[in-house]
């Protein structure tokens, strides 16, 4: 995909960026890293094939967060009812 007909896409050197960035850990993370390269393109600091993959990873990412708090909740619910492991009340 990336690397179709020889050409790869590559970030710039500058995104005018934080000196380090953290991992996106939460869905408002996700959410505002999606919302600076929406920044970025506009700019045309970042080139659209980038951004596009950054996107695809984020929605992976979001889905990731978001069925981890819910199997966080479930398991929550299920200390408080009482339920083992082995699946007894």
């Amino acid at each position: 995909m990336g690397a179709k007909h020889g050409r790869m896409a590559v970030l710039p050197a500058d995104l005018n960026a934080p000196a380090t960035l953290e991992d996106p850990k939460t869905a408002d993370q996700v959410r505002n890293v999606l919302a600076e390269t929406i920044t970025q393109v506009r700019r045309r600091k970042l080139d659209t094939r980038t951004a596009n993959a950054l996107a695809y990873v984020a929605t992976s990412l979001l889905r990731a967060i978001e069925v981890g708090d819910i199997e966080g909740r479930l398991k929550e619910l299920e200390e408080r009812r009482g339920k083992g492991s082995d699946g007894s009340i």
